[in-house]
């Protein structure tokens, strides 16, 4: 999100009409990393999970509404390759943290896990 944030800085002089985009894009980043931070200190929080899960879907609906194209006098191919590049890293990031998410919980469920982790207070958890 940092890096999105950067090309962010680098487009938003290019394209003065999509000014208010562009400020949607920068909140939806801010509000997605301030969601990963709280998942990152209490990743078993009941309401940290859901909560980067809308963050990040907020981010998503932002990115899309923001399309890039060329702009007179100026080559923005570049930084549609970035932007592109951003899209597929979050995209990867998505996939894996899922991925991990669903091992997870397939773990829980498992016999004798699903007895000790009724002990300690453990409970599945939430995709992105």
């Amino acid at each position: 999100h940092g890096l999105l944030r950067q090309q962010l800085d680098v487009i938003a002089p290019a394209l003065p009409d999509a000014a208010p985009r562009v400020d949607v894009l920068r909140a939806a980043c801010q509000q997605v990393e301030t969601a990963c931070a709280h998942a990152r200190q209490r990743p078993g929080a009941v309401g940290a999970i859901a909560s980067l899960r809308l963050a990040d879907d907020i981010l998503a609906e932002a990115r899309a509404r923001l399309p890039v194209q060329h702009v007179a006098g100026t080559d923005l191919s570049e930084l549609n390759t970035q932007l592109g590049a951003s899209d597929a890293t979050l995209a990867f990031a998505r996939r894996q943290f899922n991925e991990a998410v669903t091992a997870y919980n397939t773990a829980v469920r498992q016999f004798p896990t699903v007895l000790i982790v009724g002990l300690f207070g453990f409970r599945s958890a939430g995709t992105l």
